[in-house]
């Protein structure tokens, strides 16, 4: 349903209405009720009741509604996809860079994404950190629960303005057993990982390959009421959190030390029909998704192993690591792995 401003409209899971007096986008406005105050609410949860006069004794005067950047910006939402067969993700907060052209994933324009893969509505605000310092306020919208949200369309070369920023959340349902907390989660990408075809994966929120940034897991999301962590401040807390899924856990072995297996038949379920190519690429995309998991997580010894077919996934592999500071590569102990292993050191300056 499409609304404007003037519209009278009634509340669905509530007394009451108002009339609409600023359209964020076409699925927030803002309500102006009788008390004078205006409310920020989801279009979804709005019933038109009639059309009427701008003029009220209570809604202040029309102003211009601002239109989106046509050429880069237009907040699509639409359902998840949820494909079979792809990379297996929790529940959770998502950036997805999603290149258009899937021949040639580095050079073509890049559809950035907000996925909201949680049975929670949530209201977000975006910033992104400038260059010269400081935050723009980039967009700030409603995303149904199970949805993913159209950011913009940029090209490769603008890329580097999103490498940074901070997403912040308010959550709600009609009914909860419990609430969440709003969140403020700040992301960092470098520019360089989408020029490395091998960081673009199958994920099972869209078509094609691409690039995801995990901001939070459902789990990591904290619930009002929840005890916080005596002695830590609020920044390393929330960092905290957000860390408890990261992916290099899943290959705990110790304490500081995860094992990593990059042999195709256990990334993926089905091989046939793919080529060197691609099983290189998925290799490394798993490869680097864990590195730079391990150093977000503090981990001191990554042991990847890549078997001992050509010797391509290793020369890749090496030749990866020299973009990144503060990790040593060794081969791994030969009583333990063959020769067909790294051991990756990582000191405490490593950094992406």
């Amino acid at each position: 349903m499409k609304f404007k401003i003037g519209d009278r409209v009634k509340f669905l899971d509530e007394h009451g209405g108002g009339i609409i007096t600023k359209i964020v986008s076409h699925n927030l406005v803002h309500v102006a009720i009788e008390d004078g105050f205006e409310i920020p609410t989801l279009t979804s949860n709005l019933l038109k009741a009639e059309a009427i006069e701008r003029v009220s004794v209570f809604a202040p005067p029309a102003k211009p509604v601002e239109q989106p950047i046509a050429e880069e910006e237009d907040g699509r939402e639409q359902p998840l996809l949820h494909l079979q067969g792809r990379k297996a993700m929790p529940r959770g907060l998502y950036l997805i860079f999603l290149p258009q052209d899937q021949k040639w994933l580095t050079t073509g324009k890049f559809d950035i994404l907000l996925i909201n893969d949680t049975p929670w509505d949530v209201l977000f605000n975006l910033w992104l950190e400038q260059a010269e310092g400081g935050y723009r306020g980039k967009d700030f919208d409603g995303i149904a629960a199970g949805h993913s949200y159209h950011l913009a369309t940029v090209k490769p070369e603008r890329l580097e303005n999103w490498g940074r920023g901070t997403l912040q959340f308010l959550f709600r349902q009609d009914q909860a057993e419990y609430m969440l907390l709003p969140a403020s989660i700040d992301f960092n990408i470098k520019a360089y990982r989408f020029l490395k075809e091998g960081a673009y994966e199958e994920y099972r929120f869209v078509e094609g390959r691409a690039v995801l940034v995990n901001l939070s897991s459902l789990e990591a999301l904290q619930k009002a009421g929840q005890k916080k962590d005596k002695g830590l401040p609020e920044a390393e807390q929330r960092k905290a959190r957000v860390q408890d899924n990261e992916l290099i856990h899943s290959f705990r072995k110790g304490e500081g030390l995860a094992e990593v297996d990059l042999h195709i038949e256990v990334l993926m379920k089905e091989v046939r029909g793919l080529s060197n190519h691609e099983i290189l690429n998925i290799q490394l995309g798993h490869f680097l998704a864990c590195l730079e998991s391990g150093i977000r997580s503090g981990y001191r010894e990554l042991i990847f192993i890549h078997g001992t077919g050509s010797g391509k996934l290793k020369a890749e592999i090496l030749e990866r690591l020299r973009e990144y500071k503060g990790v040593e590569a060794e081969d791994a102990p030969m009583k333990d792995y063959g020769v067909g292993a790294l051991r990756l050191r990582l000191s405490q300056k490593a950094s992406l």
